[in-house]
Protein backbone atom coordinates (compact mmCIF):
# COMPACT_ATOMS: atom_id res chain seq x y z
CA UNK A 1 0.00 0.00 0.00
CA UNK A 2 2.87 2.30 0.84
CA UNK A 3 4.33 1.68 -2.62
CA UNK A 4 1.04 2.58 -4.32
CA UNK A 5 0.82 5.80 -2.29
CA UNK A 6 4.37 6.66 -3.34
CA UNK A 7 3.51 6.26 -7.03
CA UNK A 8 0.35 8.34 -6.57
CA UNK A 9 2.38 11.14 -5.00
CA UNK A 10 4.83 11.02 -7.93
CA UNK A 11 1.98 11.26 -10.45
CA UNK A 12 0.42 14.17 -8.57
CA UNK A 13 3.70 16.08 -8.53
CA UNK A 14 4.21 15.36 -12.24
CA UNK A 15 0.87 16.99 -13.11
CA UNK A 16 1.97 20.26 -11.50
CA UNK A 17 5.52 20.12 -12.77
CA UNK A 18 6.70 22.63 -15.36
CA UNK A 19 7.37 21.26 -18.86
CA UNK A 20 10.86 19.80 -19.09
CA UNK A 21 11.15 19.25 -15.34
CA UNK A 22 9.93 15.65 -15.30
CA UNK A 23 11.95 12.46 -14.97
CA UNK A 24 14.92 12.69 -17.32
CA UNK A 25 15.68 8.99 -16.95
CA UNK A 26 12.09 8.10 -17.87
CA UNK A 27 12.20 10.43 -20.88
CA UNK A 28 15.50 8.92 -22.02
CA UNK A 29 14.28 5.34 -21.77
CA UNK A 30 11.18 6.28 -23.79
CA UNK A 31 12.92 8.33 -26.48
CA UNK A 32 16.60 7.45 -26.90
CA UNK A 33 18.40 4.64 -28.63
CA UNK A 34 22.11 4.00 -29.16
CA UNK A 35 23.61 3.00 -32.50
CA UNK A 36 26.30 0.32 -32.78
CA UNK A 37 28.81 3.07 -33.46
CA UNK A 38 27.78 5.03 -30.37
CA UNK A 39 27.85 2.06 -28.01
CA UNK A 40 29.46 -1.29 -28.74
CA UNK A 41 28.43 -2.51 -25.29
CA UNK A 42 24.76 -1.44 -25.16
CA UNK A 43 23.39 -0.71 -28.66
CA UNK A 44 19.64 -0.42 -29.18
CA UNK A 45 16.92 1.11 -27.03
CA UNK A 46 18.37 3.03 -24.10
CA UNK A 47 17.83 1.34 -20.75
CA UNK A 48 19.13 1.90 -17.24
CA UNK A 49 18.36 -1.63 -16.09
CA UNK A 50 22.07 -2.50 -15.98
CA UNK A 51 23.04 0.83 -14.39
CA UNK A 52 20.10 1.67 -12.10
CA UNK A 53 22.37 3.87 -9.99
CA UNK A 54 22.28 6.45 -12.83
CA UNK A 55 18.52 7.10 -12.49
CA UNK A 56 18.74 9.46 -9.51
CA UNK A 57 21.90 11.08 -10.90
CA UNK A 58 20.25 11.88 -14.23
CA UNK A 59 16.94 12.96 -12.66
CA UNK A 60 18.76 15.38 -10.36
CA UNK A 61 19.46 17.52 -13.45
CA UNK A 62 15.84 18.81 -13.36
CA UNK A 63 15.50 19.08 -9.58
CA UNK A 64 14.96 22.83 -8.94
CA UNK A 65 16.75 22.47 -5.61
CA UNK A 66 19.96 21.32 -7.31
CA UNK A 67 22.30 23.78 -9.05
CA UNK A 68 25.56 21.85 -8.82
CA UNK A 69 26.09 18.15 -9.52
CA UNK A 70 29.42 16.48 -8.78
CA UNK A 71 30.12 13.01 -10.19
CA UNK A 72 33.26 11.35 -8.83
CA UNK A 73 33.03 8.12 -10.83
CA UNK A 74 35.35 5.26 -11.71
CA UNK A 75 36.03 4.28 -15.31
CA UNK A 76 33.31 2.32 -17.17
CA UNK A 77 30.64 3.28 -14.67
CA UNK A 78 28.37 5.30 -16.97
CA UNK A 79 29.58 8.83 -16.24
CA UNK A 80 29.83 9.89 -19.88
CA UNK A 81 26.47 8.30 -20.67
CA UNK A 82 24.83 10.28 -17.88
CA UNK A 83 26.23 13.58 -19.19
CA UNK A 84 25.09 12.99 -22.76
CA UNK A 85 21.59 11.94 -21.66
CA UNK A 86 21.27 15.14 -19.63
CA UNK A 87 22.40 17.20 -22.62
CA UNK A 88 20.02 15.37 -24.98
CA UNK A 89 17.09 16.10 -22.66
CA UNK A 90 17.93 19.80 -22.55
CA UNK A 91 18.10 20.05 -26.34
CA UNK A 92 14.93 18.05 -26.98
CA UNK A 93 12.62 18.77 -24.04
CA UNK A 94 13.91 21.82 -22.20
CA UNK A 95 15.87 24.12 -24.57
CA UNK A 96 18.78 25.74 -22.77
CA UNK A 97 22.02 27.26 -23.94
CA UNK A 98 24.55 24.57 -22.98
CA UNK A 99 28.29 24.15 -22.86
CA UNK A 100 30.46 21.03 -22.66
CA UNK A 101 33.96 21.77 -21.33
CA UNK A 102 36.76 19.19 -21.68
CA UNK A 103 40.49 19.38 -20.95
CA UNK A 104 41.36 20.35 -24.54
CA UNK A 105 39.56 21.64 -27.62
CA UNK A 106 40.85 18.66 -29.61
CA UNK A 107 39.22 16.24 -27.18
CA UNK A 108 36.02 18.30 -27.11
CA UNK A 109 35.71 18.19 -30.89
CA UNK A 110 36.46 14.47 -30.96
CA UNK A 111 33.70 13.60 -28.47
CA UNK A 112 31.32 16.01 -30.19
CA UNK A 113 31.81 14.17 -33.46
CA UNK A 114 32.16 10.56 -32.36
CA UNK A 115 29.55 10.53 -29.58
CA UNK A 116 27.23 13.50 -29.37
CA UNK A 117 26.46 14.07 -33.06
CA UNK A 118 26.14 10.31 -33.53
CA UNK A 119 23.50 10.34 -30.75
CA UNK A 120 21.72 13.26 -32.42
CA UNK A 121 21.74 11.53 -35.81
CA UNK A 122 20.01 8.33 -34.66
CA UNK A 123 17.29 9.86 -32.44
CA UNK A 124 14.26 11.65 -34.01
CA UNK A 125 13.63 13.65 -30.83
CA UNK A 126 17.00 15.33 -31.48
CA UNK A 127 17.15 15.41 -35.27
CA UNK A 128 13.86 17.34 -35.38
CA UNK A 129 15.64 20.08 -33.44
CA UNK A 130 18.32 20.39 -36.12
CA UNK A 131 18.22 23.64 -38.16
CA UNK A 132 17.38 23.61 -41.86
CA UNK A 133 20.82 25.04 -42.55
CA UNK A 134 23.11 22.18 -41.51
CA UNK A 135 26.11 24.49 -41.73
CA UNK A 136 24.97 25.75 -38.33
CA UNK A 137 25.96 22.38 -36.86
CA UNK A 138 29.73 22.39 -36.32
CA UNK A 139 31.93 20.28 -34.11
CA UNK A 140 32.43 23.03 -31.53
CA UNK A 141 29.17 24.96 -31.96
CA UNK A 142 25.74 23.55 -32.75
CA UNK A 143 22.88 25.99 -33.26
CA UNK A 144 19.77 23.89 -32.80
CA UNK A 145 16.30 25.44 -33.39
CA UNK A 146 15.77 26.47 -29.78
CA UNK A 147 19.20 26.35 -28.15
CA UNK A 148 22.94 26.38 -28.82
CA UNK A 149 25.47 23.83 -27.62
CA UNK A 150 29.15 24.80 -27.38
CA UNK A 151 32.07 22.37 -27.09
CA UNK A 152 35.18 24.05 -25.69
CA UNK A 153 38.57 23.22 -24.22
CA UNK A 154 39.37 24.27 -20.66
CA UNK A 155 42.54 25.96 -21.90
CA UNK A 156 40.52 28.57 -23.85
CA UNK A 157 39.85 31.33 -21.33
CA UNK A 158 38.17 33.49 -24.01
CA UNK A 159 35.51 30.88 -24.78
CA UNK A 160 34.88 30.16 -21.12
CA UNK A 161 34.57 33.74 -19.94
CA UNK A 162 32.60 35.21 -22.86
CA UNK A 163 29.71 32.75 -23.23
CA UNK A 164 26.69 32.40 -20.97
CA UNK A 165 24.93 29.07 -20.58
CA UNK A 166 22.24 27.71 -18.31
CA UNK A 167 23.69 24.20 -18.41
CA UNK A 168 27.44 23.56 -18.25
CA UNK A 169 29.24 20.24 -18.08
CA UNK A 170 32.87 20.22 -16.96
CA UNK A 171 34.09 16.71 -17.76
CA UNK A 172 37.40 15.22 -16.56
CA UNK A 173 38.12 18.30 -14.48
CA UNK A 174 41.16 16.73 -12.88
CA UNK A 175 42.90 17.12 -16.24
CA UNK A 176 41.97 20.78 -16.60
CA UNK A 177 44.88 23.25 -16.84
CA UNK A 178 45.80 25.33 -13.84
CA UNK A 179 46.50 28.86 -15.08
CA UNK A 180 48.33 29.84 -11.95
CA UNK A 181 48.12 33.48 -10.87
CA UNK A 182 47.47 34.97 -14.32
CA UNK A 183 43.85 33.91 -14.75
CA UNK A 184 40.98 32.58 -12.70
CA UNK A 185 40.83 28.76 -12.67
CA UNK A 186 38.64 27.25 -15.41
CA UNK A 187 35.91 26.13 -13.01
CA UNK A 188 35.49 29.67 -11.66
CA UNK A 189 35.27 31.13 -15.16
CA UNK A 190 32.57 28.61 -16.05
CA UNK A 191 30.48 29.11 -12.94
CA UNK A 192 30.62 32.91 -13.05
CA UNK A 193 28.56 33.08 -16.26
CA UNK A 194 25.63 30.89 -15.18
CA UNK A 195 23.71 32.56 -12.40
CA UNK A 196 21.75 34.86 -14.73
CA UNK A 197 19.72 31.77 -15.71
CA UNK A 198 16.83 30.96 -13.39
CA UNK A 199 17.32 27.18 -13.38
CA UNK A 200 21.04 26.96 -14.06
CA UNK A 201 22.91 23.71 -13.54
CA UNK A 202 26.66 23.14 -13.32
CA UNK A 203 27.74 19.48 -13.65
CA UNK A 204 31.32 18.58 -12.70
CA UNK A 205 32.53 15.07 -13.47
CA UNK A 206 35.81 13.21 -13.43
CA UNK A 207 37.75 10.17 -12.43
CA UNK A 208 39.89 11.47 -9.54
CA UNK A 209 43.66 11.94 -9.55
CA UNK A 210 45.18 13.64 -6.48
CA UNK A 211 43.74 14.81 -3.18
CA UNK A 212 44.80 18.44 -3.35
CA UNK A 213 44.01 21.59 -5.30
CA UNK A 214 40.76 22.19 -7.19
CA UNK A 215 39.68 18.78 -8.44
CA UNK A 216 36.79 16.34 -8.41
CA UNK A 217 37.54 15.01 -4.93
CA UNK A 218 37.56 18.43 -3.26
CA UNK A 219 34.36 19.31 -5.14
CA UNK A 220 32.79 16.03 -4.01
CA UNK A 221 33.74 16.77 -0.41
CA UNK A 222 31.84 20.09 -0.57
CA UNK A 223 28.57 18.31 -1.46
CA UNK A 224 26.32 15.89 0.43
CA UNK A 225 28.65 12.97 -0.44
CA UNK A 226 26.16 10.39 -1.66
CA UNK A 227 27.13 6.72 -1.78
CA UNK A 228 25.15 3.87 -3.34
CA UNK A 229 23.86 1.40 -0.76
CA UNK A 230 22.92 -2.14 -1.80
CA UNK A 231 21.35 -4.99 0.21
CA UNK A 232 23.16 -8.22 1.04
CA UNK A 233 21.28 -11.04 -0.75
CA UNK A 234 21.49 -13.19 2.40
CA UNK A 235 20.82 -10.93 5.40
CA UNK A 236 19.56 -7.73 3.64
CA UNK A 237 22.19 -5.67 5.47
CA UNK A 238 22.67 -2.34 3.66
CA UNK A 239 26.26 -1.92 2.56
CA UNK A 240 28.44 0.35 0.46
CA UNK A 241 30.67 -1.71 -1.83
CA UNK A 242 34.30 -0.99 -0.95
CA UNK A 243 37.59 -2.69 -1.68
CA UNK A 244 37.91 -3.93 1.91
CA UNK A 245 35.07 -6.40 1.22
CA UNK A 246 36.80 -8.14 -1.71
CA UNK A 247 38.11 -11.61 -0.80
CA UNK A 248 39.89 -14.22 -2.91
CA UNK A 249 41.57 -17.56 -2.28
CA UNK A 250 44.93 -16.98 -0.61
CA UNK A 251 46.02 -20.42 -1.83
CA UNK A 252 46.13 -18.93 -5.34
CA UNK A 253 49.57 -17.61 -4.38
CA UNK A 254 52.46 -20.02 -5.02
CA UNK A 255 55.12 -19.48 -2.34
CA UNK A 256 57.83 -21.30 -4.29
CA UNK A 257 57.53 -19.25 -7.45
CA UNK A 258 56.17 -16.12 -5.69
CA UNK A 259 53.46 -15.82 -8.33
CA UNK A 260 49.68 -15.66 -8.37
CA UNK A 261 47.40 -18.02 -10.27
CA UNK A 262 45.26 -15.27 -11.76
CA UNK A 263 42.60 -17.66 -13.09
CA UNK A 264 42.10 -19.01 -9.60
CA UNK A 265 42.00 -15.49 -8.16
CA UNK A 266 39.32 -14.44 -10.65
CA UNK A 267 37.20 -17.56 -10.05
CA UNK A 268 37.41 -17.37 -6.25
CA UNK A 269 36.76 -13.66 -5.76
CA UNK A 270 33.73 -12.90 -3.60
CA UNK A 271 32.41 -9.94 -1.59
CA UNK A 272 32.16 -10.47 2.17
CA UNK A 273 29.06 -8.96 3.78
CA UNK A 274 30.08 -6.98 6.89
CA UNK A 275 26.79 -8.00 8.51
CA UNK A 276 26.46 -11.78 8.18
CA UNK A 277 29.98 -12.50 6.82
CA UNK A 278 28.54 -14.50 3.94
CA UNK A 279 30.52 -14.44 0.69
CA UNK A 280 28.53 -12.81 -2.10
CA UNK A 281 29.16 -13.94 -5.68
CA UNK A 282 29.31 -11.63 -8.68
CA UNK A 283 26.11 -13.24 -9.97
CA UNK A 284 24.21 -11.44 -7.19
CA UNK A 285 25.41 -7.97 -8.21
CA UNK A 286 22.70 -7.13 -10.76
CA UNK A 287 19.87 -7.75 -8.29
CA UNK A 288 21.73 -5.83 -5.58
CA UNK A 289 22.12 -2.82 -7.87
CA UNK A 290 18.43 -2.86 -8.80
CA UNK A 291 17.46 -2.84 -5.11
CA UNK A 292 20.02 -0.15 -4.22
CA UNK A 293 19.59 3.52 -3.35
CA UNK A 294 21.72 6.63 -2.94
CA UNK A 295 22.42 7.74 0.63
CA UNK A 296 23.73 11.24 1.52
CA UNK A 297 26.45 11.09 4.17
CA UNK A 298 27.01 14.83 4.77
CA UNK A 299 25.03 18.06 4.90
CA UNK A 300 26.92 19.70 2.06
CA UNK A 301 26.64 23.17 0.61
CA UNK A 302 23.13 24.36 -0.37
CA UNK A 303 22.21 23.34 -3.90
CA UNK A 304 25.22 21.01 -4.32
CA UNK A 305 24.68 17.27 -4.69
CA UNK A 306 27.70 14.99 -5.00
CA UNK A 307 27.97 11.32 -5.93
CA UNK A 308 30.78 8.78 -5.57
CA UNK A 309 30.89 5.44 -7.40
CA UNK A 310 33.70 2.90 -7.77
CA UNK A 311 34.14 0.07 -10.28
CA UNK A 312 32.73 -2.57 -7.93
CA UNK A 313 29.30 -1.29 -9.03
CA UNK A 314 30.06 -1.30 -12.76
CA UNK A 315 28.10 -3.89 -14.76
CA UNK A 316 31.05 -4.03 -17.16
CA UNK A 317 33.60 -5.16 -14.55
CA UNK A 318 33.55 -8.48 -12.70
CA UNK A 319 34.91 -8.48 -9.16
CA UNK A 320 37.38 -11.20 -10.16
CA UNK A 321 38.76 -9.02 -12.95
CA UNK A 322 39.36 -6.21 -10.48
CA UNK A 323 41.15 -8.57 -8.06
CA UNK A 324 43.53 -9.66 -10.80
CA UNK A 325 44.15 -6.07 -11.86
CA UNK A 326 44.91 -5.10 -8.26
CA UNK A 327 47.44 -7.90 -7.82
CA UNK A 328 49.12 -6.95 -11.08
CA UNK A 329 49.33 -3.27 -10.11
CA UNK A 330 49.88 -3.23 -6.36
CA UNK A 331 53.68 -3.55 -6.32
CA UNK A 332 54.20 -0.61 -8.68
CA UNK A 333 53.55 2.91 -7.34
CA UNK A 334 52.35 3.99 -10.79
CA UNK A 335 50.21 0.90 -11.17
CA UNK A 336 48.68 1.28 -7.73
CA UNK A 337 48.14 5.00 -8.40
CA UNK A 338 46.16 4.13 -11.54
CA UNK A 339 44.14 1.42 -9.78
CA UNK A 340 43.17 3.69 -6.88
CA UNK A 341 42.14 6.52 -9.25
CA UNK A 342 40.50 4.62 -12.09
CA UNK A 343 38.83 1.71 -10.34
CA UNK A 344 38.32 2.78 -6.73
CA UNK A 345 37.55 6.39 -7.76
CA UNK A 346 39.68 7.61 -4.86
CA UNK A 347 42.37 10.30 -4.94
CA UNK A 348 46.01 9.33 -4.77
CA UNK A 349 48.19 10.91 -2.11
CA UNK A 350 51.64 11.13 -3.71
CA UNK A 351 54.77 11.96 -1.84
CA UNK A 352 58.33 12.42 -2.97
CA UNK A 353 60.12 9.08 -2.60
CA UNK A 354 63.86 9.18 -2.13
CA UNK A 355 66.22 6.25 -1.68
CA UNK A 356 68.58 7.29 1.11
CA UNK A 357 72.10 6.09 1.75
CA UNK A 358 70.79 4.38 4.88
CA UNK A 359 68.50 2.26 2.70
CA UNK A 360 71.48 1.02 0.67
CA UNK A 361 73.48 0.41 3.86
CA UNK A 362 70.58 -1.66 5.24
CA UNK A 363 70.80 -3.86 2.13
CA UNK A 364 74.55 -4.29 2.69
CA UNK A 365 74.06 -5.33 6.32
CA UNK A 366 71.24 -7.76 5.51
CA UNK A 367 73.23 -9.45 2.71
CA UNK A 368 75.42 -12.54 3.30
CA UNK A 369 78.91 -11.55 4.40
CA UNK A 370 81.22 -11.27 1.39
CA UNK A 371 83.49 -8.64 -0.21
CA UNK A 372 83.92 -7.10 -3.65
CA UNK A 373 85.49 -9.46 -6.16
CA UNK A 374 84.05 -12.65 -4.70
CA UNK A 375 80.78 -14.52 -5.14
CA UNK A 376 79.08 -15.44 -1.83
CA UNK A 377 77.49 -18.71 -3.05
CA UNK A 378 77.80 -21.02 -6.02
CA UNK A 379 76.01 -19.32 -8.94
CA UNK A 380 74.52 -20.64 -12.14
CA UNK A 381 75.07 -17.43 -14.13
CA UNK A 382 76.86 -14.10 -14.07
CA UNK A 383 76.14 -11.04 -16.22
CA UNK A 384 77.77 -7.71 -17.02
CA UNK A 385 75.84 -4.52 -17.75
CA UNK A 386 77.41 -1.41 -19.27
CA UNK A 387 76.28 2.23 -19.20
CA UNK A 388 77.89 4.21 -22.04
CA UNK A 389 79.12 7.75 -21.43
CA UNK A 390 81.10 10.13 -23.64
CA UNK A 391 84.49 9.58 -22.02
CA UNK A 392 84.05 6.34 -20.06
CA UNK A 393 82.12 3.09 -19.81
CA UNK A 394 80.55 2.18 -16.46
CA UNK A 395 80.16 -1.55 -15.81
CA UNK A 396 78.60 -3.69 -13.12
CA UNK A 397 78.76 -7.47 -12.64
CA UNK A 398 76.24 -9.62 -10.75
CA UNK A 399 76.14 -13.36 -10.08
CA UNK A 400 72.90 -15.26 -9.60
CA UNK A 401 71.86 -18.67 -8.33
CA UNK A 402 69.24 -20.71 -6.48
CA UNK A 403 69.11 -21.37 -2.75
CA UNK A 404 66.28 -23.16 -0.92
CA UNK A 405 64.12 -22.89 -4.05
CA UNK A 406 64.62 -19.13 -4.26
CA UNK A 407 66.72 -17.11 -6.71
CA UNK A 408 69.32 -14.70 -5.34
CA UNK A 409 71.58 -12.11 -7.01
CA UNK A 410 74.83 -10.69 -5.64
CA UNK A 411 76.75 -7.68 -6.90
CA UNK A 412 80.35 -8.80 -7.49
CA UNK A 413 82.19 -5.91 -9.10
CA UNK A 414 81.72 -2.45 -10.63
CA UNK A 415 83.86 0.36 -12.03
CA UNK A 416 84.79 2.27 -15.18
CA UNK A 417 86.73 1.39 -18.31
CA UNK A 418 88.05 3.42 -21.22
CA UNK A 419 87.28 1.70 -24.51
CA UNK A 420 85.58 -1.50 -25.55
CA UNK A 421 88.75 -3.58 -25.35
CA UNK A 422 88.91 -2.90 -21.62
CA UNK A 423 85.25 -3.91 -21.25
CA UNK A 424 85.94 -7.15 -23.14
CA UNK A 425 88.90 -7.90 -20.86
CA UNK A 426 86.81 -7.26 -17.75
CA UNK A 427 84.09 -9.50 -19.19
CA UNK A 428 86.60 -12.40 -19.40
CA UNK A 429 87.82 -11.92 -15.82
CA UNK A 430 87.17 -14.79 -13.42
CA UNK A 431 85.83 -14.37 -9.87
CA UNK A 432 86.17 -16.80 -6.97
CA UNK A 433 83.23 -18.45 -5.22
CA UNK A 434 83.53 -17.95 -1.46
CA UNK A 435 81.81 -21.17 -0.42
CA UNK A 436 83.58 -23.33 -3.04
CA UNK A 437 87.39 -23.18 -2.71
CA UNK A 438 89.11 -23.27 -6.08
CA UNK A 439 85.90 -22.65 -8.04
CA UNK A 440 85.70 -19.57 -10.27
CA UNK A 441 83.08 -18.01 -12.53
CA UNK A 442 83.11 -15.51 -15.37
CA UNK A 443 80.34 -13.60 -17.17
CA UNK A 444 78.24 -15.36 -19.77
CA UNK A 445 76.50 -12.31 -21.29
CA UNK A 446 75.10 -8.88 -20.68
CA UNK A 447 73.30 -5.73 -21.75
CA UNK A 448 74.78 -2.47 -23.05
CA UNK A 449 72.87 0.79 -22.89
CA UNK A 450 72.52 2.16 -26.42
CA UNK A 451 71.46 5.65 -25.53
CA UNK A 452 74.79 7.27 -26.48
CA UNK A 453 76.66 7.02 -29.79
CA UNK A 454 75.12 3.63 -30.53
CA UNK A 455 75.33 3.88 -34.32
CA UNK A 456 78.74 5.37 -34.86
CA UNK A 457 81.67 3.25 -36.01
CA UNK A 458 83.08 1.58 -32.92
CA UNK A 459 79.91 2.31 -30.98
CA UNK A 460 77.48 0.09 -29.05
CA UNK A 461 76.05 -1.72 -32.07
CA UNK A 462 79.51 -2.61 -33.34
CA UNK A 463 80.44 -3.97 -29.91
CA UNK A 464 77.24 -6.06 -29.70
CA UNK A 465 77.80 -7.46 -33.19
CA UNK A 466 81.38 -8.37 -32.34
CA UNK A 467 80.53 -9.98 -28.98
CA UNK A 468 79.52 -13.31 -30.45
CA UNK A 469 75.90 -13.02 -29.31
CA UNK A 470 76.94 -12.57 -25.69
CA UNK A 471 75.65 -8.98 -25.44
CA UNK A 472 72.37 -7.31 -26.37
CA UNK A 473 71.87 -3.60 -26.91
CA UNK A 474 69.23 -2.04 -24.65
CA UNK A 475 67.17 1.10 -24.57
CA UNK A 476 64.79 2.41 -21.90
CA UNK A 477 61.53 4.07 -22.90
CA UNK A 478 60.04 6.73 -20.65
CA UNK A 479 56.80 6.76 -22.67
CA UNK A 480 55.64 3.15 -22.96
CA UNK A 481 52.39 3.57 -24.89
CA UNK A 482 52.11 0.67 -27.30
CA UNK A 483 54.46 -1.62 -25.35
CA UNK A 484 52.70 -4.93 -24.69
CA UNK A 485 55.08 -5.89 -21.89
CA UNK A 486 57.74 -4.31 -19.70
CA UNK A 487 60.48 -5.82 -21.89
CA UNK A 488 60.31 -6.11 -25.69
CA UNK A 489 62.98 -8.12 -27.55
CA UNK A 490 63.66 -7.40 -31.20
CA UNK A 491 66.35 -7.24 -33.88
CA UNK A 492 67.31 -4.12 -35.80
CA UNK A 493 69.52 -3.58 -38.82
CA UNK A 494 72.88 -1.84 -38.55
CA UNK A 495 75.17 -1.59 -41.58
CA UNK A 496 73.49 -4.61 -43.19
CA UNK A 497 73.72 -6.83 -40.09
CA UNK A 498 71.15 -7.73 -37.42
CA UNK A 499 71.64 -6.36 -33.90
CA UNK A 500 69.88 -7.89 -30.90
CA UNK A 501 67.98 -5.17 -29.04
CA UNK A 502 65.79 -5.04 -25.95
CA UNK A 503 63.55 -2.08 -25.15
CA UNK A 504 62.10 -1.75 -21.67
CA UNK A 505 59.70 0.31 -19.57
CA UNK A 506 62.19 2.58 -17.83
CA UNK A 507 59.82 3.79 -15.10
CA UNK A 508 58.71 0.30 -14.13
CA UNK A 509 62.23 -1.05 -13.78
CA UNK A 510 63.31 1.98 -11.76
CA UNK A 511 60.47 1.23 -9.35
CA UNK A 512 61.52 -2.42 -9.17
CA UNK A 513 65.10 -1.41 -8.34
CA UNK A 514 64.84 1.66 -6.12
CA UNK A 515 61.56 1.01 -4.33
CA UNK A 516 61.16 -2.77 -4.26
CA UNK A 517 64.74 -4.04 -4.03
CA UNK A 518 66.44 -1.22 -2.13
CA UNK A 519 63.85 0.68 -0.12
CA UNK A 520 61.45 -2.18 0.68
CA UNK A 521 64.07 -4.96 0.42
CA UNK A 522 61.50 -7.12 -1.30
CA UNK A 523 62.37 -10.77 -0.68
CA UNK A 524 65.85 -10.05 0.73
CA UNK A 525 67.38 -11.76 -2.31
CA UNK A 526 69.25 -8.76 -3.76
CA UNK A 527 72.72 -8.53 -2.19
CA UNK A 528 75.65 -6.12 -1.87
CA UNK A 529 79.20 -6.80 -0.55
CA UNK A 530 80.34 -5.50 2.83
CA UNK A 531 82.93 -3.15 1.31
CA UNK A 532 80.58 -1.53 -1.23
CA UNK A 533 82.10 1.89 -2.01
CA UNK A 534 80.64 5.30 -1.23
CA UNK A 535 80.63 6.10 -4.95
CA UNK A 536 78.22 3.20 -5.53
CA UNK A 537 75.94 4.36 -2.71
CA UNK A 538 75.98 7.94 -4.05
CA UNK A 539 74.92 6.81 -7.52
CA UNK A 540 72.18 4.51 -6.20
CA UNK A 541 70.68 7.48 -4.34
CA UNK A 542 70.88 9.89 -7.28
CA UNK A 543 67.30 9.37 -8.48
CA UNK A 544 64.07 10.11 -6.69
CA UNK A 545 60.38 9.92 -7.38
CA UNK A 546 58.83 13.40 -7.14
CA UNK A 547 55.47 15.01 -7.80
CA UNK A 548 55.27 17.11 -10.98
CA UNK A 549 52.51 19.32 -12.36
CA UNK A 550 51.61 18.17 -15.87
CA UNK A 551 50.42 20.10 -18.93
CA UNK A 552 46.74 20.10 -18.02
CA UNK A 553 47.23 20.93 -14.35
CA UNK A 554 47.04 17.42 -12.87
CA UNK A 555 50.02 15.99 -11.01
CA UNK A 556 51.99 12.82 -11.55
CA UNK A 557 54.97 11.08 -10.01
CA UNK A 558 58.10 11.35 -12.13
CA UNK A 559 61.70 10.28 -11.69
CA UNK A 560 64.21 13.08 -11.21
CA UNK A 561 67.99 12.66 -11.53
CA UNK A 562 69.94 14.65 -8.95
CA UNK A 563 73.43 13.30 -9.64
CA UNK A 564 75.41 10.69 -11.53
CA UNK A 565 73.27 7.54 -11.81
CA UNK A 566 75.30 5.33 -14.15
CA UNK A 567 75.57 2.43 -11.70
CA UNK A 568 71.84 2.74 -11.04
CA UNK A 569 71.26 2.25 -14.77
CA UNK A 570 73.57 -0.78 -14.69
CA UNK A 571 71.64 -2.28 -11.76
CA UNK A 572 68.35 -1.65 -13.56
CA UNK A 573 69.60 -3.63 -16.57
CA UNK A 574 70.73 -6.42 -14.23
CA UNK A 575 67.18 -6.77 -12.93
CA UNK A 576 65.90 -7.00 -16.49
CA UNK A 577 68.36 -9.82 -17.19
CA UNK A 578 67.47 -11.60 -13.97
CA UNK A 579 63.71 -11.38 -14.18
CA UNK A 580 62.78 -11.06 -17.84
CA UNK A 581 65.29 -12.62 -20.23
CA UNK A 582 68.18 -14.93 -20.82
CA UNK A 583 71.18 -14.35 -23.06
CA UNK A 584 71.30 -16.99 -25.77
CA UNK A 585 71.17 -17.29 -29.52
CA UNK A 586 67.90 -15.51 -30.43
CA UNK A 587 65.28 -16.89 -32.76
CA UNK A 588 65.48 -14.89 -36.00
CA UNK A 589 62.91 -12.10 -35.96
CA UNK A 590 61.61 -9.76 -38.65
CA UNK A 591 63.87 -6.80 -39.22
CA UNK A 592 62.35 -3.62 -37.77
CA UNK A 593 63.14 -0.02 -38.39
CA UNK A 594 66.12 1.15 -36.33
CA UNK A 595 65.21 2.74 -33.03
CA UNK A 596 66.04 6.48 -33.05
CA UNK A 597 68.89 7.37 -30.74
Amino acid sequence: MAINNHHAEQEARAKHMRPGFGSVSGWAESNLQFSDRYSKVQPGKFSLDRMPYLREVIDASTDPRVHELVLCFAVQSGKSTALQVMLAHRVAARPTASMMVLPSLKLARSISQEKWLELVKCNPCLTEKMPADRDLIKLDEQRFKDATVWWVGAGSDANLSSRSAGLVFADEIDKFPDWGDKEAPPLQLVGARMESFADWLFVMASTPTLDRGVNIWTEYERGDKRVYMVPCPFCKHQLELGWEGIKYDAAAFDEDSATWNYDRVAESTRYECPGCRELIGHEHKAAMLTAGHWKPTALGEPGRRSYHLNSLYSPFKKWGELSVRFLQDKDSPRGLHYFVNSYLARPWSPSATTVKSSNVEDVIQSSPEYIMGEIPREPDSMFMTVDVQQTELWYLIRASGMSAGKRWTAMVDYGTCVGWDAISAKFQEEYTVKDCPGKTMKCIGGLVDSGYAARRTGGVYEFVLNSGNRFWASKGRGVTVGMKSSVVKQTIEHRGRLVKMVQYDDNLWKERLYLNKIKDRDGGDWWLPRNTGRDYIAQLTAERLVERRMKFGHKELQWEVVGGNHLGDCEKMQLILLESMTIKEPTPAPVQEPVPV
